[in-house]
Formats: structure tokens, C-alpha cells, sequence
């Protein structure tokens, strides 16, 4: 069956069909999901049933796997409130980057769904190349050349930002350009988030969590966000 590529009800996003992915694939489907990731930020395949090293092979057709385990789990991390190493429990969690707290960032990131919820238990996402784009030249100039330092302190972990000092000692960390661009494309984007983004190096406190609330206030507009309800299988 030839693969085919169709845009999701989004501002970004494609579903590839007609993929197998228990079977390997041949070069040009390989080089078709990466092009669609790279231009539209988001790749979904439904009726997929992997093994692991089946779902490994796929995450590795965009890119390197990244093997860190800084949170003291393997490379998979199962989200789940009925597995005993399942994290995320219970709750939503803020909008987050994964592994922002390292200094050498993730391409992407891998889902797959094996047990779905009868209600709840959606994932949203943001682009945010999109984020950037709506962005005026008032705060484009506020943000230029800003660095933001980003935390992971599970030992304190309510939902909110820590401030400085007040992390955990040792809490993995690590410091970031607000605005960059992404290293395939070039593309300028917006990195920062609820859940770990700390601060904007140099600002006063209250000048720093002013200007990062109206910047991460851009991440639920509609107009930048893609809201996936899952089926087992995706």
C-alpha cells in the first residue's frame, strides 16, 4: 500500500497511512515521515501494535535515539497510573519540553499508546515555531538575546516553577536562548514552558515571571495548539 501523507484537523500536524511499522520500511518511506516531521512538527500513525524495538526502529528514522536516563529511568518511560513504574499518576501536567534541563536538546519525541483512558487523558500540543510567529516586534526585542534556565526538581515537584536557590541541590538544570531557531530548518521558535522554565536570567523576579506569563499564555492559543485524543494503537 503506498503511504500517504494527510494534514491533520490542525494548525500543524499530518497522519502518514498506510504504514506498517512492524515491518521494516524501505528508504523513501523512511525519507517521506522525516520530511513530514521536519515541515509539519507532528507525524501520527494509527492501528500501530509494537514491541518496543519495533517503536525504537521507527524513532530512529528521525534521528539518533538518546539513551540519557537523567531521570532515573531507562530510555522508555511508560505514562500510567496502574503500572508500578508508571509516572504522571494522576492529573494534567503543565506544558512542557522534555528534557530542556539538558544542555544538548531532543529533536523529537516518541508516543505510543497501548491502554487509553474511556475519558480524559489527551495530549496537548503546541508549536512553537507558531508561538514565535505571533509574537510582535515589541516582544520579539523584550526576548532577543534572553537566556531562560530550565529545571527538573523532582523532589519538589508541585506544578510550579522553582525560583534560584529554592531547587532541590543537584536538580539537573541548564540555560537556553529564549528565542533560537531549530538546528534542520533553521526555523526561529519560541523555547520555553510551564512546567520547567524557572526564569529569564538577568530579570528581577517579578520582571521575569511577568514577561514569561504573557509568553507562555501564547502556547494555549488555539491557533498554535493540536489536542490528541488517543486510541489505542496511535
Amino acid at each position: 500500500m503506498e503511504v500517504s501523507v494527510v494534514a491533520l484537523d490542525a494548525p500543524f500536524g499530518v497522519e502518514l497511512r498506510g504504514l506498517d511499522l512492524r515491518v521494516p520500511q524501505p528508504d523513501h518511506v523512511r525519507s517521506l515521515a522525516r520530511a513530514a516531521f521536519v515541515e509539519h512538527h507532528l507525524v501520527l500513525v494509527r492501528d500501530q501494535w509494537l514491541e518496543m524495538a519495533e517503536q525504537e526502529r521507527f524513532a530512529s528514522w528521525f534521528g539518533a535515539i538518546d539513551r540519557r536516563s537523567s531521570l532515573g529511568r531507562g530510555t522508555s518511560t511508560y505514562i500510567s497510573n496502574t503500572r508500578p513504574d508508571g509516572v504522571a499518576r494522576e492529573g494534567a501536567l503543565l506544558k512542557h519540553q522534555d528534557y530542556c534541563f539538558h544542555p544538548d536538546l531532543l529533536l523529537g519525541l516518541c508516543l505510543a499508546a497501548e491502554v487509553v483512558p474511556s475519558t480524559g487523558g489527551e495530549t496537548v500540543f503546541a508549536s512553537a515555531h507558531l508561538v514565535h510567529d505571533a509574537l510582535d516586534a515589541t516582544e520579539r526585542d523584550a526576548l532577543a538575546g534572553r537566556l531562560a534556565r530550565h529545571v527538573y526538581d523532582s523532589a519538589s515537584d508541585d506544578g510550579s516553577r522553582r525560583f534560584g536557590l529554592a531547587t532541590s541541590p543537584g536538580a539537573p538544570h541548564a540555560v537556553h536562548p529564549v528565542l533560537m531557531r531549530h538546528p534542520v530548518t533553521d526555523r526561529p521558535l519560541v523555547y520555553a514552558n510551564e512546567l520547567m522554565t524557572d526564569c529569564i536570567v538577568g530579570l528581577a523576579t517579578d520582571d521575569s515571571e511577568a514577561l514569561l506569563a504573557r509568553l507562555l499564555a501564547r502556547f494555549d492559543d488555539p491557533g498554535v495548539t493540536y489536542c490528541h485524543r488517543w486510541c489505542v494503537g496511535d
